[in-house]
C-alpha cells in the first residue's frame, strides 16, 4: 500500500500510505480489511481505512484531504506477542487444517457455500457479484437495510438524486440487480 493514496476514488486530494504499509483483506463472505505499518520495535500501526467510501462528502477534495490526513496521523498502535517456537508449533495442526478446509471451500460451487449476509460484508458481495468496486464517483449508494424476510438491499441514485438502480441479496448471498424501474436486470 506504500504511496498509495487512501482514497482511491479522490486520489488527487487524498493523503497516500507511508512506506511499509501493508493490506490484509478477508474474502468477500468473511468480510473486513486490515492496514497496518510494522515498526519494527514489536508493535504495528492500524489504520482506520473505510472499506466503502460510501459518504459522498469523500468526493469533496478538502474533506478528502482532512479525513485521510486524520486516519494516518491517528493510528491505533498495538503490541505484537512474541510466541515462543512451541508455541507457534501447537498452531500448526490448527492452520493447516484451516487450510485444508480453505481449499475445500474454493472447490464448492457458490450454491454449496453457507454464506452468512450481514451489513458488514453486503457491499463486498455486490463488488464480487459485480466483478469491480461500486462506482461512487459516478452513483451515491444508500446505506443496506434488511427486510422482514431477511434479505439486504440497497438502492443508488445518480449525481442528480435520481434513482439509478437497486439490490436485493438473499440470505444465501445470491444478488439480483434491478434497473431504475425494477425491472430485475
Amino acid at each position: 500500500m506504500s504511496g498509495k493514496a487512501l482514497n482511491p476514488y479522490n486520489e488527487s486530494a487524498s493523503a497516500t500510505f507511508p512506506n511499509g504499509t501493508q493490506a490484509l483483506y478477508g474474502t468477500p463472505t468473511a468480510a473486513g480489511q486490515v492496514i497496518y505499518k510494522d515498526n519494527n520495535d514489536g508493535t504495528v500501526n492500524i489504520y482506520d481505512v473505510p472499506s466503502h467510501f460510501q459518504d459522498k462528502r469523500w468526493d469533496e477534495d478538502e474533506y478528502s484531504k482532512n479525513q485521510s490526513n486524520n486516519i494516518l496521523n491517528n493510528p491505533k498502535t498495538v503490541k505484537l506477542k512474541d510466541f515462543s517456537q512451541s508455541e507457534l508449533d501447537n498452531w500448526i495442526p490448527i492452520i493447516s487444517e484451516s487450510n485444508e478446509s480453505q481449499a475445500q471451500d474454493s472447490s464448492e460451487s457458490d450454491s454449496d457455500k453457507d454464506t452468512s449476509v450481514t451489513r458488514e460484508n453486503v457491499i463486498d458481495i455486490v463488488e464480487e457479484y459485480e466483478g469491480h468496486s461500486l462506482n461512487t464517483s459516478q452513483y451515491t449508494y444508500k446505506e443496506p437495510e434488511q427486510s422482514d424476510d431477511g434479505d439486504w438491499g440497497f438502492s443508488f441514485t445518480d449525481k442528480n438524486g435520481d434513482l439509478a438502480g437497486s439490490y436485493i441479496i438473499d440470505q444465501d448471498g445470491n444478488v439480483t440487480k434491478y434497473d431504475e424501474d425494477g425491472e430485475p436486470e
